[in-house]
């Protein structure tokens, strides 16, 4: 009688339990999923929202979530902005989008969009060293953020960082590449960029240097093109993860309701 009467459910007796964070100054390969291009609720200043998914080591599979705001959004603040172009340089650089050593590689998004931008950087593998965030006012728990973007650029002060996690014991290629497995006509752009420009030949950035990491910016300038880049050290392939299943693709040249 006593299990009759005994109540099984609540409203949180089906949500997920969160396993234990990733530790603070762990080094990371991450997936880089862009959901979308939202505003946030104070100012109205537009972001990526981006989803990251460790792609190997212990953690693998492990999901955070961050935001890189538009550096062209002037509803942003000046240093969210400078923030934001040094996340990406660093992201773009780590993907080899930006080849270290080539200072042309770093005009590819002259004139380019923020949306462009983050369509770029959807599908890409970055490293990372991943921190535990505390929320101040107590309010919501502990969760897991990125510390830092890694780069394999001598003037980034990550140079180092990014030289302990290419160790073939903490990041494999093989695991990365197991993780950026595409299936034959797996679309390219994410479904949030439909209809979006993809990012054309070298155009310079919109502050993307070498230099425009802030934490160097007081530094001497120093000879990026002839700077070594980190020993042993073999890029990810640019390549798309797998997209979710989602409705047919738009008539060219039609926008998502978001680009509207």
């Amino acid at each position: 009688m006593s299990d009759q009467v005994t109540n099984l459910f609540s409203p949180e007796s089906a949500a997920p339990t969160a396993g234990p964070l990733i530790p603070s100054k762990t080094l990371a390969w991450v997936g880089i999923k862009v959901r979308g291009i939202k505003a946030t609720k104070t100012t109205g200043g537009k972001y990526a929202d981006i989803e990251l998914t460790v792609a190997d080591g212990p953690y693998k599979n492990r999901k955070i979530w961050v935001m890189i705001c538009d550096p062209y959004d002037q509803l942003n603040s000046e240093e969210w902005r400078k923030m934001a172009v040094s996340a990406m340089t660093r992201i773009f650089e780590s993907a080899q989008v930006f080849v270290v050593g080539n200072p042309g590689s770093y005009e590819i998004f002259r004139g380019k969009s923020f949306q462009d931008i983050a369509a770029a950087m959807d599908g890409k593998v970055a490293a990372c060293e991943i921190k535990i965030a505390a929320d101040k006012t107590g309010s919501y728990p502990d969760k897991n953020d990125i510390a830092e973007w890694l780069s394999p650029n001598p003037v980034s002060s990550s140079v180092k960082k990014f030289t302990a996690l290419i160790h073939p014991e903490q990041a494999s290629d093989a695991a990365r590449g197991e993780f950026l497995k595409v299936p034959a006509g797996a679309p390219v752009a994410p479904a949030w960029a439909a209809g979006a420009p993809t990012p054309a030949a070298p155009a310079a950035t919109l502050a993307a240097t070498p230099e425009a990491d802030p934490a160097v910016a007081s530094q001497p300038a120093q000879p990026v093109a002839t700077a070594p880049v980190a020993a042993g050290w073999t890029p990810p392939a640019p390549v798309a993860t797998t997209a979710p299943a989602g409705p047919a693709p738009a008539a060219p040249g039609a926008k998502p309701a978001w680009m509207q």
